[in-house]
Order: structure tokens, then sequence, then C-alpha cells
């Protein structure tokens, strides 16, 4: 029987994916145990995919690295390590993680060592020195820190000095990493699908909550001050991912998070799909309360926001931006104002196994999240995206790569928003 349905799935990616491996896109399923896929995708043909013909805003498409990198590209983050602006800064295949400043090639601060298993990187300031340092994790339980060096004592060349590592756990896997003072100590926790890693002492010594207080599962975590009193609560995927929920920190009621249950509060019992879910959070209407936005991990059921209650404990309401948005990763959902009029836009990417493969942005065209107008930068597709200001630009730029588990070229490119630089252009 379970023979049947490895062939059904492999079939299903023939049909779906086209000039792909078959053997590949399976391969990938079986490792994250989702090769019975509850959210199946049709394809569609690339002309359906540009929705929008004017483009709203001027990218640049700059290529940080054009080498192909077989499942080499996942891990990407935006730092500043030095305090002269900020640069991109990337897996390099097996290799380790490198930095890149604009002109330069990769400059290898690190051979970390986790080559294929490596996921997801941030960057925070976790030991203390004011300078940030890269937290990367991984689909095979290994958790690493990346510490700056620039005020070691030893090298002020963060570009120049090897970054020491030192493992933060190898037990629990890290597909999601994300960052914040989650027990308001002053110092930055990292938080995982597995739980929450709570900085003791300048990330030297680490306490783990996991799902015995935070009854969660399935990959897709957002960090969120959903009360506006800078406590910061966990959402992600509740019950097998058939329900959206938010994890609420005991800080609130003057409890303790490393001791007390945190509490479920369902967002929706009932989502327009079920499984692992890729969420992010901004104030999308504007009325000074933090909404949260949902897309599917690895499958079909679009993109949608849901605006927070007037009240606390009230019903959460869903609004559809885009029914046919698909396959987006943890972390590529990036609420940021790209067209420069104080309202959040959200920046997307399709990843390698999605059909339409798309990166691009939405952009809140009233303000309110009642109206959206899509941007496509691309149809090469995208996973584990980052945005951010690099160098010294005024404008965001977003990061995007394919990781190239499914072969292929994954060159890492930056896409710039250039809407000052189209600006000097009119003055001219």
């Amino acid at each position: 029987m379970k023979f049947q349905r490895v062939v059904a799935v492999v079939a299903i990616f023939v049909f779906a994916f086209g000039a792909w491996q078959a053997y590949g896109a399976y391969q990938v399923h079986q490792r994250q145990n989702l090769e019975d896929d509850p959210n199946p995708v049709a394809a569609h043909p690339v002309a359906l995919v540009h929705t929008s013909l004017e483009r709203p805003v001027p990218f640049q498409s700059i290529v940080v690295d054009g080498k192909t990198l077989d499942n080499g590209r996942k891990p990407k983050v935006i730092i500043d390590p030095d305090g002269t602006g900020a640069v991109v800064g990337a897996q390099v295949g097996r290799k380790g993680f490198a930095l890149y400043r604009r002109g330069t090639g990769p400059q290898l601060i690190s051979r970390y060592g986790l080559g294929p298993g490596a996921e997801d990187a941030q960057a925070a300031d976790l030991d203390g020195d004011g300078a940030p340092d890269i937290v990367v994790g991984g689909l095979d339980g290994i958790t690493n820190i990346l510490h700056n060096p620039r005020h070691s004592g030893e090298c002020t060349d963060p570009y120049r000095c090897p970054w020491k590592s030192t493992t933060l756990d190898t037990g629990h896997p890290s597909h999601d990493v994300v960052v914040g003072d989650v027990d308001h100590d002053g110092h930055i926790d990292v938080a995982t699908e597995s739980g929450i890693y709570l900085n003791r002492d300048h990330a030297s010594r680490w306490r783990f909550i996991g799902r015995d207080l935070i009854p969660r599962d399935g990959q897709g975590t957002s960090l969120a001050d959903l009360e506006g009193d800078g406590i910061l609560d966990v959402i992600a995927p509740y019950r097998s991912g058939t329900i959206l929920a938010r994890f609420v920190n005991p800080l609130h009621h003057h409890g303790d998070p490393t001791r007390d249950q945190w509490q479920v509060q369902p967002i929706d019992e009932h989502p327009l799909f079920s499984g692992n879910m890729t969420t992010a959070v901004a104030d999308i209407n504007g009325d000074g309360r933090n909404d949260i936005v949902l897309a599917p991990m690895y499958g079909g059921g679009g993109l949608v926001w849901y605006e927070a209650p007037a009240a606390s404990g009230g019903a959460w309401r869903r609004h559809v931006i885009d029914a046919t948005v698909n396959f987006v990763h943890q972390g590529s959902l990036k609420p940021t104002d790209f067209d420069d009029n104080g309202r959040p836009d959200i920046a997307f990417a399709e990843q390698d196994q999605s059909p339409t493969r798309r990166v691009g942005v939405f952009y809140n065209v009233a303000g309110d999240g009642s109206r959206w107008r899509l941007q496509v930068l691309s149809t090469n597709g995208g996973q584990n995206i980052k945005v951010g200001r690099i160098g010294n630009d005024g404008q965001p730029s977003i990061v995007s790569a394919r990781h190239g588990y499914f072969g292929g070229p994954n060159p890492l490119i930056e896409w710039r928003d250039d809407l000052r630089g189209l600006a000097r252009e009119v003055k001219r």
C-alpha cells in the first residue's frame, strides 16, 4: 500500500512539474515527511502568472553570486557586520557561510559544516557585545551561532577574520529561525518550530522550552507583539496544521514563560489549507494593531491576512489577498513598504516545487488591506528570501535564490528597489 502511494505521488509530480526530475521532487518531500501533500497545486501557463502589466516600482536585478550550488542557497541574511552598512550573507554550498559586499566575491567567514541540512538564518546580537551575530538553523537538528569577531579583541575586520562557531543545539530541528526578547530580560532569544531557546547569559548559556509548554506542531513560526505591550507571543500551526493559533506568553499575566503553560488561542480554526504554514506579522490596515499574514508552505491555499480584533480575545477576520499563491517557504513573506507611501506591502517568493515560481510584491493599494496589486519580478522561484536596506540605500532590497535541490541554476539575486533612483532621473 505504501509503495502504491509513492508511485501515485511520483506520477503527480511528473504531471505538475514537467521538466523536473520526479524522483527529486518526491525525495525532498520524503525527507520532510510531506510525501502525502494535502494541498496539490495545478500547473498554470506562465502567461497567467503576470497578472500585473504595470510595474509600480522599478527594481534593479543584481547578481550577487551567479554560481549554481546544489541545495546550497537556503540560509540568507542581510547584516551590518561592522557598522558601515548592510551586506548580504549566504550559505555557499558545503563550504560554509560567506558575506558579500557589493563588488566583491564571497568572503568566507565560517566553515560551520551544516551543508545541505542548513535551512534558515537570522542576524542579531546574541552575545551582547554590540555586534550582530548570525544564528543558522537546520532540518538535521543542528542550530549554530556564528559569533561576529568585531569586538573580540582578536580582530576588528569581520570580513577577513573567521567567525567562531558554537552549537546552540543538536537535538531539535530548526527549519524556522526567528529572534526576539521573549522573556523580557534584555537578551535576544531564538525561536524555532521545536521551541524557544532563552538566552541566559549573552549566548553562552541557554534554556530550552519545548512543546510540553508550547503545544504547537509543524513548521511555521513567528514572534508577535499582539497586545501592544511589547510581550512576544508565538504564531504557529496547531493540531497538525489544521489550526492557525496564537500561543500566549505567560508574561501577559505575570507568569513565568519557562514554567507555565502557554495558552492556545485559535486565530483560524478552519484555514484555507492544512499542513505547514508560513506566517508574518505587520499592521496591514493601519489601525495600530499587528495583523497576521499567512500562506501555505508546501502546497496551494493562497495568501491571506487576518485582521486583529479590537479587543483581546475577539475574533480574527480573514481577508484573501490572492488565492493562487502556493509553496511559500517560511520566512518568505516580508511585509515592507516598497513604494514609500507608509503602507506595508508584502514581498513573497514561491519555492522550486511551485508550478508558478513567482518572486514579487503585493502592493497594499488602499493602505487598509482591501485592495492589492501584484508585481511579478521573476518566475524562476525563490526560497527563504530576506528583505532589508543594503549598503546605505534608502530603499529596501529583496535577496532571493532557489535552494537548488531540484537542480538547475540558483544564482543569488538582489532585487534592488530603485524608486529613489527613478526620482533622481525625473528631476534631471
